[in-house]
């Protein structure tokens, strides 16, 4: 149960692209599990307008993310990884 909105979700298998993925999964941290569409960074690299997963990149957010947590937080990291 989502302690904020009190919704109920339940997880299903996500089948599709990459941009499938993290759209679909976008689409459930907002729409289901009410997280606010302004807390959500996307990193895709088949996209120039979104920051570029590269390795810098990921570990900067990282680090913000935790650096700007507080107590009753909930971070959520989403990493898919579809070959080389």
């Amino acid at each position: 149960m989502n302690q904020q909105t009190g919704h109920h979700f339940q997880f299903v298998p996500i089948h599709g692209t990459l941009r499938a993925d993290v759209w679909d999964f976008k689409e459930t941290l907002t729409q289901c599990m009410g997280f606010p569409e302004e807390n959500i960074t996307i990193m895709i690299d088949t996209d120039e307008q979104y920051i570029q997963p590269t390795g810098k990149n990921i570990k900067a957010h990282l680090k913000k993310l935790v650096a700007e947590a507080a107590d009753g937080d909930v971070l959520f990291v989403h990493f898919s990884g579809h070959g080389m």
